[in-house]
């Protein structure tokens, strides 16, 4: 079954469940990836970024590849990847509108993640006209979703008065909630 042969590829990568064994977890992966297993090039570019930013131009064009391979196959997560991956510039030349389309094409497919990070750009102008009403329905609902980052950046959008009147005691509560979320996702993991 090709879901066992994630688990275990992936058990091999992490070490978990099974002996850690780092070749053979790559090399499962991208036997699966290269039968076209979502899972398995998202892990697998996640796994690369992970270990380093200075493994050369060869490794950074296979990260590129899986997450271009990955978008095609569907996955909103690969969106933002590459969105974030422009965005950063690190892996890739920085491109803030590339991101910005990245992002939104993540958004529209379905990853609630990437409603962070749209609102980010929108309050920042980062590859984008700065627009401070359109950050906060992103930031609504990354809220509405119970994502670390959604409640502060209500906060410091009322706490400055961004597209929204200046209101201290809601951007304390949102400020407040955004701690609550956070310690939350921390404790999970």
């Amino acid at each position: 079954c090709i879901r066992d042969r994630f688990y275990l590829a992936y058990s091999l990568l992490i070490g978990k469940g099974a002996g850690q064994n780092e070749a053979q977890g790559i090399a499962a992966l991208s036997a699966l990836a290269a039968d076209g297993h979502v899972e398995a090039m998202m892990h697998l570019a996640n796994h690369y970024r992970e270990t380093g930013y200075d493994q050369g131009r060869e490794v950074f064009d296979r990260i590129k590849e899986l997450y271009e391979r990955a978008l095609k196959a569907g996955s909103p997560e690969a969106a933002l990847s590459l969105g974030v991956l422009y965005k950063e510039g690190k892996l890739v030349s920085e491109d803030l509108s590339l991101a910005f389309q990245y992002i939104t094409l993540a958004s529209k497919m379905g990853s609630l993640q990437a409603d962070i990070h749209l609102a980010h750009s929108l309050a920042a102008g980062l590859g984008i006209k700065r627009d401070y009403v359109a950050a906060r329905r992103h930031y609504l609902e990354a809220a509405d979703n119970n994502l670390v980052g959604g409640f502060k950046g209500l906060g410091y959008l009322y706490e400055y008065g961004l597209g929204v009147r200046i209101d201290l005691v809601k951007a304390r509560a949102f400020y407040d909630l955004d701690r609550v979320i956070s310690t939350s996702v921390r404790s999970e993991n």
